[in-house]
């Protein structure tokens, strides 16, 4: 069978994220409501009628079918495979995969019963941590003082937990505005599928836009007037996504 054009793949993933997350935000919002993970209008808040949170569940189902769609068309159509790291790197994705899953987990838990600041800080550190045995890590950094660059050995884990924290923290806190850390991170996502498939990255590409596709579906019911909002569990989800594109082991 011949190999279908490389531009179909990528089509196709984010398609099914688009798709999946347009259609599941409107069963997502019921079950915030029935779980009341809602944002009330308080004098913290802008929006002045209650807003379901909990819409990151719409868009970490959107990237799993994706995954789900790009394994079966490498297994059943010819695609190339994609969760297969650069040479350069050796990254374990189904690690990641379940770094993924815990930093969600503990967005969707915060949503929905309110975790204290340190209960929700150690699902990040863990999350980070399992990012860091999967290969994800920032090991090497230029050298801003002499031509080179700085080997940072063992210092590579707390660095990289360090930056992951904090990277998921940013993204958290401006989620304040309507559509705000959807856009930065639809258009970030998008940036880093260009520059993936012009540099022969195709995992970092297929990630990319299969997240490109989930954050332009969840912008449908996330702009001004949102009629749900990301929550924890999206922002936190959104961010440690995003964050690996800009690390290196």
């Amino acid at each position: 069978m011949a190999s279908s054009p490389s531009y179909i793949p990528y089509l196709c993933v984010a398609a099914a994220a688009f798709i999946t997350t347009f259609l599941t935000v409107p069963l997502v919002k019921r079950l915030a409501i029935k779980l009341d993970a809602v944002d009330y209008p308080s004098k913290r808040r802008i929006n002045t009628k209650p807003i379901p949170r909990l819409g990151g569940t719409a868009v970490f189902l959107g990237l799993v079918v994706a995954c789900i769609v790009q394994i079966l068309g490498t297994w059943y159509l010819g695609w190339p495979p994609v969760l297969v790291p650069h040479p350069r790197l050796h990254i374990s994705y189904p690690i990641l995969a379940l770094s993924f899953t815990v930093i969600f987990a503990t967005g969707a838990i915060d949503d929905v019963f309110q975790l204290k600041p340190k209960q929700k800080l150690a699902g990040q550190v863990l999350a980070a941590l399992i990012a860091c045995i999967g290969g994800l890590r920032i090991g090497v950094i230029v050298n801003p003082f002499a031509p080179g660059e700085i080997m940072l050995g063992w210092l590579a884990y707390p660095i990289t937990v360090i930056y992951l924290v904090a990277f998921t923290n940013i993204i958290n806190l401006i989620d304040g505005l309507d559509g705000l850390a959807t856009g930065i991170c639809g258009i970030a996502s998008f940036t880093m599928f260009s520059m993936a498939v012009l540099s022969g990255r195709i995992d970092a590409a297929a990630l990319s836009i299969a997240l490109f596709g989930a954050c332009l579906a969840f912008l449908r019911y996330n702009f001004n007037p949102a009629s749900i909002f990301l929550g924890d569990s999206g922002s936190l989800l959104l961010a440690l996504r995003w964050a690996p594109s800009r690390c290196s082991t």
